[in-house]
């Protein structure tokens, strides 16, 4: 396994144990992560969806922090959006989440994790063996004499 993919699975782990602590310790947070990698069900209202911004803040307290569940991947919770308070259950897998907040006990509003990209620190080596693969196919078929053994 790569160091970038060892990366991802030690931060997917870290975000759940922080959840996992504040949950057990039932203590209210909110998280960040981009809409386009959050799931809906039922799917909420186009005229809802378009109010998101791509990187969105969900506040886990009161009913929607009670009924937070955990996924194999991530976490479920139940929230209501809009004015008409539209129910919906969210998921939301570890790897999507980008930072996880907490309240301190001054009232602020304190960054407790944050997911870096692991691509800025480990290349994908999985990914770079797939693109030296593409560039030598290319290489080879950019030879017409090559072409005949591939048609």
């Amino acid at each position: 396994m790569s160091k970038y993919l060892k990366f991802e699975r030690l931060l997917d782990k870290q975000c759940e144990d922080f959840i996992r602590f504040l949950v057990s310790e039932n203590v209210n947070f909110s998280l960040v992560c981009e809409i386009c990698n959050v799931s809906f069900e039922p799917p909420l209202p186009q005229d809802i969806l378009s109010n998101f911004k791509p990187l969105s803040l969900f506040v886990l307290a009161g009913y929607t922090f009670e009924s937070l569940t955990f996924c194999k991947n991530g976490i479920g919770f139940e929230a209501g959006f809009g004015s008409d308070n539209i129910g919906s259950f969210v998921q939301i897998e570890f790897r999507r989440i980008l930072q996880l907040i907490m309240t301190n006990q001054k009232n602020k509003d304190t960054l407790i994790f944050s997911r870096i990209d692991s691509l800025e620190l480990f290349e994908d080596e999985e990914r770079m063996k797939q693109d030296h693969l593409e560039q030598s196919m290319k290489a080879i078929l950019s030879n017409p004499h090559n072409k005949k053994f591939f048609n």
